[in-house]
């Protein structure tokens, strides 16, 4: 069938669903909610057989790529108070 479809992610509907191709270049695939509850993207048909697409939380992969920098920030503030606690205690002496 050449025709248009509708690919549908059983995920409560968000705005924060993106979907991508596999090198990671965003779609403009119009989003609809599907059963007014969960995601859904039109797809053009492009003369192709088969496609594959990554569907990702946007939210999501922020608070990965951050997760690194927000454990390494709490490291250097605990390692900041031992350092303080340990001066401190040194200068009572």
């Amino acid at each position: 069938m050449k025709t248009n479809f509708f690919l549908v992610l059983n995920k409560t509907f968000h705005r924060g669903w993106i979907i991508t191709d596999m090198n990671g270049r965003r779609l403009d695939y119009a989003k609809t909610t599907v059963n007014e509850l969960v995601n859904g993207w039109l797809v053009p048909y492009e003369g192709i057989s088969s496609s594959k697409f990554i569907i990702e939380f946007l939210p999501g992969s922020i608070y990965q790529k951050l997760l690194p920098f927000s454990l390494g920030s709490l490291a250097a503030a605990m390692l900041g108070a031992a350092v303080l606690y340990y001066f401190e205690k040194k200068k009572r002496r």
